[in-house]
């Protein structure tokens, strides 16, 4: 537990500890504590107050105030163990129904009983949204984990046929959601169609894949391609590779294989490089005397790389220009990020970035936390920050 918990509940037994008190002044900005860090360290040193803690959620789920409600979207993320609140956002949905395009919410979905009679009609309200381009991607990967072989005959189905732009926008992003063994077996299923389905579904995987934009997916979209059965006449050029980027790729490959063999860090050891996703540099550039505070100071003193892209750069300028911040305060925050930070590979976002330098792990904020996508792996920051405090700075 940190010392801001532990601050709040000093001195008190289980019984003494007031779970919605604390909930309360957590959800009003009272506790200087980041999204979900609440629960987590409530739960990892008092494994008994779960009952309470759960219950606290189901009550902010269901409460008038927004940043109750938030707040107990972020709680129920950082729960471990998972829990049925499918009659709670049942009712959130049906009482603010705008929350249904919220990549927050759709992540808390899937986070719930697969298969379940109430899980699935949530499904089936959210799945009949027109989304955007984040909450999209959240109903792609609750989709692909409750209803995975449907998201494969459906992309089947859709690639045989022309398609609304709607329609490539929802299977392009369940395209990104599928592991790349289901999106083998898309392939697969296909390879026995005409040759203008086939050629149709390769140009769709070359332009999601990105083939044009780099080696690696270009690698990746020829295996495809080949598994499509389709010949290799005029395909488009390898983008072009300079041989130090091959040999950055050379030692990156060596890297990922040595981690596979080597044996644990020890838990204690703060990490050398680090990605952090779009919600919490949004903390770091709205709330400066907040929680961030702390992380920042304790990356730099264990001299530890923040990675970027040019994806994480731009979510972050959209996020911003939503908030209303106007031109010149987001271009300070654009400098404030790049001088911050690192440049990784400018084009991928943050698991494609973590996953090219060899990371299994992305820090955020928020009910995305738990997410797996390609072995990366999508955690509460304030567990970096926890394993931070508690490493020695060397």
């Amino acid at each position: 537990m940190g010392p801001e918990v532990a601050n709040l509940i000093a001195g008190l037994t289980d019984a003494e500890i007031d779970v919605w008190a604390l909930f309360e002044r957590d959800a009003h900005g009272l506790t200087g504590l980041f999204p979900g860090q609440l629960v987590t360290e409530l739960l990892e040193a008092h494994a008994t107050l779960l009952p309470r803690v759960v219950e606290a959620i189901r009550r902010g789920l269901t409460s008038a105030d927004g940043r109750e409600q938030q707040a107990a979207l972020h709680g129920a993320a950082a729960l471990r163990s998972e829990v049925d609140l499918t009659t709670e956002l049942t009712a959130l949905l049906d009482a603010v129904p705008a929350i249904g395009g919220t990549g927050e919410f759709i992540d808390l979905v899937a986070r719930q009983p697969i298969a379940a009679p109430a899980t699935e009609r949530l499904v089936d309200r959210l799945a009949g949204l027109r989304l955007e381009d984040g909450a999209r991607d959240a109903l792609a990967r609750l989709l692909v984990r409750q209803r995975p072989a449907a998201v494969r005959e459906g992309l089947i189905a859709a690639l045989g046929q022309p398609l609304s732009p709607d329609a490539v926008a929802m299977q392009r992003a369940c395209l990104r959601a599928l592991s790349p063994v289901g999106v083998n077996t898309v392939a697969d299923t296909l390879a026995g169609e005409s040759v203008d389905v086939r050629n149709r579904a390769s140009q769709f995987f070359y332009e999601v894949l990105g083939g044009n934009t780099d080696p690696g997916r270009y690698d990746r979209w020829m295996a495809l391609h080949t598994r499509l059965l389709l010949s290799l006449d005029g395909v488009p050029a390898r983008p072009y590779e300079s041989p130090d980027a091959a040999e950055r790729r050379r030692q990156l490959a060596e890297r990922l294989t040595a981690m596979t063999t080597a044996a644990p860090a020890p838990p204690t050891k703060a990490p050398e490089v680090v990605v952090l996703a779009t919600p919490v540099w949004l903390d770091a550039l709205r709330i400066p005397e907040g929680p961030p505070v702390a992380l920042f100071d304790l990356l730099r003193r264990h001299h530890v790389t923040i990675l970027r892209s040019d994806v994480l750069l731009d979510e972050v300028e959209v996020a911003l220009r939503q908030l209303n911040w106007a031109a010149d305060a987001i271009g300070s925050a654009r400098d404030r990020i790049i001088e911050a930070t690192v440049t990784g590979d400018p084009k991928s976002d943050v698991v494609a970035l973590a996953k090219a330098a060899g990371l299994d792990v992305v820090y955020s904020v928020g009910p995305s936390t738990g997410q797996q996508r390609d072995d990366v792996t999508v955690r509460p920051v304030h567990e970096l920050l926890t394993l931070l405090e508690r490493a020695p700075i060397a």
